[in-house]
């Protein structure tokens, strides 16, 4: 059976190891990569077709929904992370 491939596209160190870490525990899910921004996510997306993309919606440079909007169309599925505060709970 083929694994489904993913990114992450999330600036916020601890948000992004949280869903690393979540999508090695989970079968059938790769992850291809991992990304601190939308630019450098849109350079290996040139190349590269996940199956899956995990995408913060407040990103630097250029925001989550922005690069949503210049993505073509046939990715399969796209989640997008809104408000997560992830830091903050944790280190409250």
């Amino acid at each position: 059976m083929q694994k489904v491939k993913c990114i992450i596209i999330e600036d916020e160190p601890l948000a992004a190891k949280l869903l690393s870490d979540y999508v090695n525990q989970v079968p059938g899910i790769e992850l291809a990569g991992s990304f601190k921004n939308a630019l450098s996510a849109g350079n290996y997306l040139q190349n590269e077709q996940p199956h899956l993309i995990f995408l913060d919606i407040h990103l630097p440079q250029l925001k989550g929904l922005s690069f949503l909007r210049t993505l073509a169309n046939g990715l399969n599925s796209i989640f997008q992370i809104g408000k997560n505060g992830i830091e903050e709970n944790f280190l409250a």
